[in-house]
């Protein structure tokens, strides 16, 4: 299903970032004002040993602690915050659209207890682009202990703001440990919109029948401008971080279930949508 085309180069005041359309396909990205550092982004082959789902190539995102930047009004070194992200440049999202993403997470990818880390998230903002940007649906690494066992557990949870995320309410999509040396694929259809019939649907790792599902409105009437932002975002730092390595491919968007994914039964989807 890859699109083998050349490299698209963006160039931006902090540099460039290349982005190779067989491993994004539907939509573009510039940089989020995020990590200026060589190491934070690059493109990078499975022919020199990184994990690629398909094709030849994946992204890597790289944040070490300290990693930080600032966009518009902004200023995450401020804020406690670090990040390499990548933000949806054009296509906004409006009506119904179907997303898909893989994500990799290395062996040795650390424990986040301390911050909470987000990798990939839908962003509301105004029609105002330098200004009043925030979350409409977020995945994020979410922790959980075992009091009486005393151990410790992490997942790759939703956090739905447009309904009231509650943090420790959140639904779990798949725990970190199954994430570990493996690709997790995510397929997301939605209905943007500010009324009831608005849907969130979230399906994981080829399993027909959704992990999240929400019908209603799925952004805010005075933030109607929805795009997508994929990386590595710390928030709530707390003490020198560890290194995150993720990796990302096959990061589209599209109309159809089967325009952006060949890792789900499409047909076995549309059934129950």
């Amino acid at each position: 299903m890859k699109h083998i085309l050349s490299v698209v180069v963006v160039l931006l005041a902090s540099g460039c970032v290349a982005i190779n359309s067989e491993n994004v396909s539907g939509w573009s990205f510039i940089d989020g004002g995020s990590s200026t550092k060589r190491y934070a982004y690059s493109v990078v082959k499975k022919a020199d040993g990184h994990p690629v789902r398909s094709g030849e190539t994946s992204m890597r995102f790289e944040v070490r602690s300290g990693d930080c930047g600032m966009i518009y009004d902004w200023n995450d070194c401020k804020e406690q915050r670090e990040r390499k992200e990548l933000r949806q440049s054009n296509n906004y999202n409006v009506g119904e659209n179907w997303y898909h993403w893989s994500i990799y997470l290395p062996k040795n990818y650390p424990d986040s207890w301390q911050a909470r880390t987000t990798l990939g998230q839908f962003h509301n903002k105004n029609h105002n682009n330098k200004t009043h940007m925030i979350p409409a649906f977020m995945f994020r690494i979410n922790g959980k202990a075992n009091l009486k066992t005393r151990e410790y557990f992490e997942f790759y949870t939703l956090e739905d703001h447009i309904h009231g995320s509650t943090g420790s309410g959140d639904p779990d999509l798949t725990s970190i440990d199954e994430m570990r040396g493996n690709w997790t694929d995510i397929l997301v259809h939605v209905k943007w919109s500010t009324k009831k019939d608005g849907f969130f649907r979230v399906y994981v790792n080829g399993n027909p029948k959704p992990t999240y599902s929400r019908s209603g409105s799925t952004k805010r009437k005075t933030y109607p401008v929805i795009f997508f932002k994929i990386g590595i975002y710390n928030s709530w730092v707390s003490g020198e971080m560890p290194t995150r390595i993720v990796y990302y491919d096959d990061v589209r968007k599209g109309t159809s279930c089967s325009e952006v994914t060949e890792y789900f039964d499409c047909d076995r989807i549309s059934g129950r949508s």
